[in-house]
């Protein structure tokens, strides 16, 4: 090894301990380490450290990020949820689900957690962070009421049946407000599919998704696409006034009394600001000839036509190639 004088002199070294030159010269003689490619190590190492960033991704979300989604509200929406019900859980799985999510789309934290000027800052984890769940209010005990829907939910999907009766149909609702839920059930699902409690004590178990409950295994995913679409119809917060679209799609229900049935389940989301929606989900059973639909890919009402209804059909929807690559996750 060179060395240092004999670097810098920019002269042979005969690589002694001390070296010729050095006693010739009297100078100290300290071997030169040398820094040659030191630059290059440290770039392959930031190279890997962004390989694996990427392969860390991909293994959450199972593609690249997404680009052009970075103002969507629906998925802001999902991802304040997935954090709120994660804090109120104590779940890593929630929490990671909700981040890949955020990180995909391109979010930041300060959109997600302390958004302005619209004053929805989610100050409100403060208190869920800090207290343990055994000693927090995790479960709201009592059901969902038909007055606290909002209006425009339940007009508009008044239309579905010919009836205005909304006991005599299957429907269960659901109500999401900072990480609690609450669950509503028509007097004719009480009797004829599964009653409140069940839906109630499965969200207290955390143990199995609500649906499971009703929707046999081989079609939750219908239920999954059914609520990803409805997010995907939220590209910005819809307003006061307009009516929100729904979707259909046909799965089988397991029923009290007659076991396996056909059912068309008709599927709304409405979503009042990024802390708090409402699912509406009713079950209409298959007539033996149901009428097909006759409106356009670009028309989603289901309009009231006697005793059936013009839908529009989600098995013949095709979502967004990043929004179906996104929903993946809600499964």
């Amino acid at each position: 090894m060179a060395c240092t004088a004999c670097h810098l002199a920019k002269r042979k070294c005969d690589k002694k301990s001390p070296c010729s030159r050095c006693i010739s010269k009297g100078l100290e003689c300290i071997p030169h380490i040398s820094r040659q490619g030191k630059k290059k190590v440290r770039r392959m190492e930031e190279k890997k450290d962004d390989g694996l960033d990427r392969l860390l991704l991909e293994q959450v979300t199972g593609t690249e990020p997404v680009q052009g989604h970075t103002h969507h509200f629906g998925l802001k929406y999902l991802v304040r949820s997935w954090i709120s019900f994660a804090f109120k859980r104590r779940s890593f799985h929630l929490m990671q689900r909700g981040c890949a999510l955020a990180i995909k789309v391109g979010f930041s934290m300060d959109e997600i957690f302390c958004e302005q000027p619209n004053s929805r800052e989610m100050d409100f984890l403060k208190n869920i962070i800090l207290v343990p769940m055994e000693a927090q209010h995790l479960y709201v005990p009592t059901p969902l009421q038909w007055t606290e829907i909002p209006e425009r939910l339940l007009r508009n999907t008044d239309t579905i049946g010919s009836s205005g009766n909304r006991e005599g149909r299957w429907i269960w609702m659901r109500e999401m407000i900072k990480g609690e839920s609450r669950y509503l059930v028509s007097e004719a699902f009480e009797r004829d599919i599964a009653p409140w409690s069940s839906l109630h004590k499965a969200w207290e178990d955390n143990r199995g998704a609500v649906i499971d409950l009703f929707v046999i295994a081989e079609d939750k995913h219908k239920h999954t696409k059914s609520f990803a679409h409805q997010i995907s119809l939220y590209k910005d917060q819809v307003i006061n006034g307009e009516g929100n679209r729904l979707t259909r799609t046909r799965v089988r229900l397991r029923s009290k009394n007659e076991g396996i049935i056909m059912v068309d389940q008709v599927t709304c989301l409405e979503i009042v600001n990024l802390d708090v929606a409402y699912l509406f989900a009713e079950y209409v059973r298959v007539e033996p000839e149901p009428m097909k639909s006759t409106h356009s890919a670009k028309d989603n009402r289901l309009v009231n036509t006697g005793t059936f209804f013009e839908y529009f059909d989600l098995d013949n929807i095709v979502l967004d190639n990043d929004l179906e690559q996104i929903f993946n996750l809600v499964q």
